[in-house]
């Protein structure tokens, strides 16, 4: 039996557990919510499922999370960010 848009279990899709900081993410994957919803924005749920080795179940499972708690899972991105984006920023300073 498939998942169909109406019907989708989430948390079959989507899991918060994993990361230390409570990031929702795939199930079983390490490929944040977040992340999935920005590579919605040029890539076709196909190719995000074929970019990223998911199925296009857990692709539209993220969105769909997304959707519904795109506040929350901004909130979580923007704390990561203050943490460790220095980690990422070429020019800071050590």
């Amino acid at each position: 039996m498939t998942d169909n848009p109406l019907t989708l279990n989430l948390t079959s899709y989507v899991d918060a557990t994993l990361f230390k900081d409570g990031r929702p993410h795939v199930r079983g994957r390490r490929m944040s919510v977040y992340d999935v919803s920005i590579a919605a924005r040029s890539l076709t749920v196909e190719q995000i499922a074929y970019e990223f080795t998911l199925t296009p179940e857990q692709v539209l499972a993220a969105l769909v999370y997304y959707e519904r708690n795109a506040e929350t899972v901004l909130a979580f991105e923007r704390t990561a960010d203050e943490k460790y984006g220095h980690l990422y920023n070429k020019d800071s300073d050590k």
